[in-house]
């Protein structure tokens, strides 16, 4: 085995915003080094828990026990271009396996904004971009390669039924991915156009927006009447000549919105590679909550929400983010059964804009939403257990595939609802 097993101080992940102390940290390269740190776990009747690069905003990762670092357990297994798909390890990044697709010649049709995100904990947790004909990142996958709770491995593909749905959005508490296959399509490039619209003439006509381009989305403050509207669309036209500059450009404009000295972002119009139009490498710390409704009644909860929060104080610098995504099955996915709009809010991590945030999800859980499982969110599983189609047979699933709770934390507890598990760091 040559994963590292060490005691460690305190883990903290991205953000800053959530910290533990896991008793034992293993950094897995290889497969087996996962499966030997399952089976220790089991052995000592230890909690463990998989973290990656940590852009969970809550303690989804936290634990007493033993954290698994799945960072070095990266890169491409295998292309299989006959069939479209890409075969990854788990640990890799969502920026790592762009850039090797690219030089493949291949690309992901949809992503979310984080090139830092591993692939592992983007898929377990709801990743998605923005399009109405584009399911979350999970509707993506074919097949997993899953380390179970006793150390057993098993293959999970799209003909496996009820586990292959539950698994493709699990929070962590099925088993430690270890391989995932992903849909994958040739290369190709994107016209962004960015531009101001009236948040007016947005809402009117609200139900053709998502039809506007392949991929788009729009941000806005809670204070303000402008939006600014961002559409993507596949072209066969060659880069545009400062395309990095561009991209350069929005990534300054993320760290002047951290610093509260937020400007009018430009309209722009520009041609590049679908990689770099949907991600980046984000360099500002900060914490963000979002939920998912339905997109026919998106309208509604975006005006309310919007209502909740204007002229309240304190206030964040960061804007409401409004995305869309088509509906895919998987049991706990934040577009389970239906055409979903996701509300995004983000805000530094100080106190008085934690308190901004808390409104912003009281307003959001009060219209029925669905937290997404990786950002910080205050919901338990009393008020959402109603809200997603498949909870129960999640809960069945999970109760065959870790009966004994091996990779449940608190925080899982309180959000999924999961009694009788109770491990620590400590042999019980």
């Amino acid at each position: 085995m040559t994963g590292t097993r060490s005691r460690t101080r305190r883990w903290r992940n991205w953000a800053g915003t959530e910290s533990c102390a896991p008793g034992t940290t293993v950094a897995a390269r290889h497969e087996d080094d996962i499966v030997a740190a399952v089976r220790a776990a089991a052995d000592r009747d230890h909690e463990i828990r998989v973290t990656g690069s940590g852009h969970s905003f809550n303690a989804i990762a936290c634990t007493g026990g033993v954290r698994l670092d799945l960072r070095r357990h990266r890169g491409i297994v295998s292309i299989d271009r006959d069939a479209g798909e890409v075969t990854v390890r788990a640990g890799t990044t969502i920026g790592a396996l762009n850039t090797a697709l690219h030089r493949a010649g291949l690309a992901v049709a949809n992503l979310g904004h984080l090139a830092g995100q591993t692939l592992g904990g983007a898929i377990s947790t709801g990743n998605h971009g923005s399009g109405r004909t584009h399911p979350p990142l999970a509707g993506e996958v074919t097949a997993v390669r899953l380390v179970r709770g006793d150390g057993g491995v098993v293959n999970l593909t799209s003909a496996g039924g009820d586990p292959f749905r539950c698994v493709r959005t699990a929070l962590g508490v099925l088993g430690v991915l270890s391989e995932v296959t992903l849909r994958v399509r040739p290369a190709f490039r994107l016209r962004v156009t960015e531009r101001p619209e009236p948040l007016a003439a947005v809402l009117e006509r609200f139900a053709q927006w998502p039809e506007e381009a392949e991929h788009t989305y729009f941000s806005f403050g809670p204070d303000d009447t402008e939006v600014h509207m961002r559409h993507m669309s596949p072209v066969p036209d060659e880069p545009s000549p400062r395309a990095g500059l561009i991209r350069f450009a929005g990534t300054v404009a993320q760290v002047r919105t951290a610093a509260k000295r937020a400007g009018r972002i430009p309209s722009r119009d520009y041609v590049t590679d679908s990689r770099h139009a949907f991600t980046v490498w984000e360099p500002a710390r900060f914490t963000a909550c979002e939920y998912a409704f339905p997109l026919a009644g998106g309208r509604e909860v975006l005006v309310a929400v919007r209502d909740a929060l204007a002229g309240h104080e304190p206030r964040s610098p960061y804007p409401f983010t409004v995305r869309v995504s088509a509906a895919e099955d998987a049991a706990l996915s934040l577009a389970a059964g239906r055409p979903t709009m996701y509300l995004n809010f983000a805000a530094p991590n100080t106190a008085g804009d934690v308190a901004v945030l808390r409104r912003f999800d009281a307003a959001c859980r009060a219209h029925g939403g669905r937290p997404h499982w990786g950002k910080r969110h205050f919901a338990t599983a009393g008020d959402i257990r109603d809200r997603y189609p498949g909870w129960e047979l999640f809960q069945r699933v999970r109760a065959v595939m870790d009966p004994d709770g091996r990779f449940v934390n608190d925080h899982l507890r309180r959000v999924l609802g999961i009694t009788g598990a109770g491990r620590t760091g400590r042999k019980r």
